[in-house]
């Protein structure tokens, strides 16, 4: 399961943008220095913290689980449709999507313990991210300067995609 298996690096990005959010020079405490970096790999090892972690990932997983997907199988399949008649080309056979059916009923037998499985990985991967921290923050200054280049070469207004 794939997605099970991209949690680390949930946890590694949302520890970047939680450092990005932060001051980048080290912050003085009552007797030590810590830094962001500390700060939030210590927020990631928190046992309560991964406790509303696990079951907010557990309530989402089970939301989305539930959630029907034949809509957005009709939207995928308009949207192939509508870029295989612009570029001339014959979209692939399309596949036939009960209207009800839930995320849930696609991953057939295994998709009711995909919630499950999410939820029990979370404190590993926040334990991952917190042990990332530190080669993050190390390496924020590169990524902000990588952000600000990005910035610098777009457009100052993207084209808005036009929904005919």
């Amino acid at each position: 399961m794939r997605a099970i298996r991209s949690i680390p690096l949930l946890f590694g990005t949302l520890a970047a943008l939680g450092l990005a959010a932060s001051p980048a020079s080290a912050q003085e405490s009552d007797e030590t220095e810590t830094t962001a970096a500390e700060d939030l790999s210590e927020t990631l090892r928190d046992p309560q913290v991964q406790a509303t972690a696990t079951a907010t990932v557990a309530i989402l997983g089970e939301v989305l689980l539930d959630m029907p997907v034949g809509p957005l199988v009709e939207a995928m399949d308009e949207a192939v449709d509508k870029i295989a008649r612009e570029a001339g080309t014959e979209a692939p056979p399309r596949k036939d999507v009960d209207p009800d059916a839930t995320l849930r009923d696609m991953l057939g037998p295994d998709g009711d313990r995909v919630s499950v499985e999410l939820a029990e990985r979370v404190p590993q991967a926040m334990d991952a991210a917190a042990g990332m921290t530190g080669a993050i923050e190390s390496a924020l200054p590169k990524l902000k300067e990588a952000a600000e280049r990005m910035k610098r070469s777009l457009p100052a207004r993207l084209p808005v995609l036009s929904r005919d």
